[in-house]
């Protein structure tokens, strides 16, 4: 099938372009610049999604498009720029289809904000409706996508052959290093303690970046209507402590709702002051918007579409580790990569042990290693399992609690391990550390 892919160079957009290729497809991406490389065989269209001349260009002859270009939230952005960036470019998309290809399959990328944002923590499905949605507290996002997904609806009405699909919060990897990421600032913002407070309630469908491509590429040939591609619906309260258990730092501190709203006013006052020389980067509308939960429903598109997002604690794993490659995130995070089910308590206990070493910086990044020669060494193992006996991992101060008594000696072998790491021979280093 030929397919285009507008928005080709986005985070979604760059995963669709594999998944699709991965498929069989004959793919083209439609991207703004020459600077987006698309792994090959994909072809590339240079172009501008508001002129309509390059895009008739780019639907003639085609079988299929995915429309995934868009504006999301970004720090100090003007208002009027999500309408504009969102809006604007969708009314010029399927103008250019009914001009030229009108009935070729269009699976279009909306977003749970057009069909979401409750005060109450509801599951949205496909036939929800809107009577829940708080609408006066809706941001500018939330109101260009249900727009953008209006002039979906109308298409198909005039009769053109389109899928809706409404992705949750996606995280994860990545497609290549040059593709700028968004979503994932909230994964960065905890390594690297950048969000001081959260706003306990609200919360979001946090799914995979991987498997909603995936499913996009399904709706190519499969389905029909709408479909919502959600994962686990999680309150910001819990989202953060997920996070926690998968790095081993405590939460933000936790804010009521009316904070953030009273902050960004004063913002406002400074930039005023500064005669807009600086720039409020959290607009009123998006704090007043921090306490609504968009939540999402999937059994239709696990159904239909053999949807299924993954465990979340895989895809925060997978994007920890794509971040320090591509040096958004340090790299003493590099053992969150090596974390999994099985050993996640002994590398948190291990990390919490090591943050408080002198010599940290040193130890930090080879935390995994350390850990695994723990493992080797009877001594050491039967040491580290009996602390992990002695207490539980607590998520919002991201330390141990000693539910059966402070561990003493075990904690001692433990550091005494730590201080050999750092102390020991280049021999031992090249035999265990390397």
């Amino acid at each position: 099938m030929r397919v285009l892919i507008a928005g080709a160079g986005g985070y979604l957009g760059g995963h669709l372009v594999k998944a699709a290729l991965d498929a069989g497809h004959d793919v083209t991406g439609f991207v703004h610049t020459s600077a987006t490389k698309l792994p090959p065989p994909a072809k590339t269209t240079i172009g501008d999604l508001n002129e309509t001349s390059a895009l008739q260009a780019a639907l003639t002859g085609i079988d299929a498009a995915i429309f995934s270009a868009g504006r999301n939230w970004q720090p100090g952005l003007a208002i009027s720029e999500y309408s504009r960036q969102n809006v604007s470019i969708t009314e010029s998309f399927f103008r250019a289809l009914q001009t030229v290809n009108p009935h070729a399959r269009v699976v279009f990328t909306s977003s749970m904000s057009a069909i979401a944002g409750s005060e109450d923590p509801i599951a949205f499905d496909e036939e929800t409706g809107r009577n829940a949605v708080a609408e006066p507290r809706l941001n500018a996002y939330d109101r260009s996508k249900i727009e953008c997904e209006r002039l979906a609806r109308t298409a198909r009405e005039r009769g053109s052959n389109v899928v809706i699909l409404n992705p949750g919060l996606m995280l994860g990897p990545a497609a290549n290093p040059q593709t700028k990421v968004t979503t994932t600032f909230l994964v960065h913002w905890h390594c690297l303690k950048k969000n001081p407070a959260i706003v306990a309630q609200g919360g979001h469908s946090f799914c995979d970046v991987r498997d909603v491509a995936r499913a996009h590429v399904v709706a190519l040939t499969r389905g029909g209507g709408q479909y919502l591609l959600g994962g686990e619906n999680l309150s910001n309260l819990d989202f953060q402590r997920a996070l926690s258990d998968q790095t081993g730092l405590g939460i933000p501190h936790q804010i009521p709702p009316i904070v953030p709203v009273l902050a960004s006013a004063a913002m406002d006052a400074a930039s005023l002051a500064t005669l807009g020389f600086w720039k409020n980067p959290i607009h009123r509308e998006f704090a007043r918007s921090l306490p609504l939960y968009y939540w999402a429903n999937s059994s239709r598109a696990a159904r239909e579409l053999d949807y299924k997002s993954r465990p979340l604690a895989t895809t925060l794993r997978d994007t920890i580790a794509d971040s320090i490659d591509n040096k958004a995130v340090p790299e003493r995070f590099r053992y969150v990569a090596d974390i999994d089910d099985e050993n996640r308590l002994a590398m948190l206990l291990m990390h919490e042990l090591a943050n408080r070493h002198l010599h940290r910086s040193h130890l930090m990044p080879k935390l995994s290693k350390i850990l695994a020669a723990c493992r080797q060494n009877g001594t050491l193992n039967r040491a580290l399992e009996s602390a992990l006996a002695a207490g539980t991992y607590d998520t919002d101060t991201g330390q141990f609690r000693w539910t059966a008594g402070r561990p003493a000696a075990s904690l001692t072998t433990l550091n005494n391990l730590l201080d050999y790491c750092y102390y020991a021979s280049d021999d031992f280093h090249a035999r265990m550390m390397t």
